[in-house]
């Protein structure tokens, strides 16, 4: 069955990218009646010992605003630079993935 147009309007890479951290952190709802967590905690919260860097991604994956979150590609990429797979392009840059994202999006 097809989804509403406003539902695939939502879905996509954003979504994804939204989904991805979910996993590995925390649902943004809980007591399974749909209320929305306000405030995420940083996964370094939870886990200690996560790299800033790592964090700040994360979060930036968990953003409301389907605009405020990176390029699956540069999550994909971010998260293999720091397993040192060394995967990059020229343009990359730390601003990219955790800034503002103003020289990427």
């Amino acid at each position: 069955m097809r989804p509403c147009p406003e539902q695939e309007r939502l879905s996509g890479a954003p979504a994804n990218v939204f989904a991805r951290p979910t996993v590995w952190v925390e649902a943004p709802v809980r007591n399974g009646n749909g209320e929305v967590i306000t405030r995420m905690r940083r996964p370094s919260e939870l886990a200690p010992g996560i790299p800033r860097r790592l964090d700040d991604l994360i979060l930036r994956c968990l953003a409301k605003e389907r605009t405020e979150r990176p390029h699956d590609v540069l999550v994909v990429m971010a998260l293999a630079q720091s397993r040192g797979r060394g995967h990059s392009r020229e343009n990359l840059s730390s601003n990219a993935l955790i800034g503002d994202g103003n020289d990427v999006f």
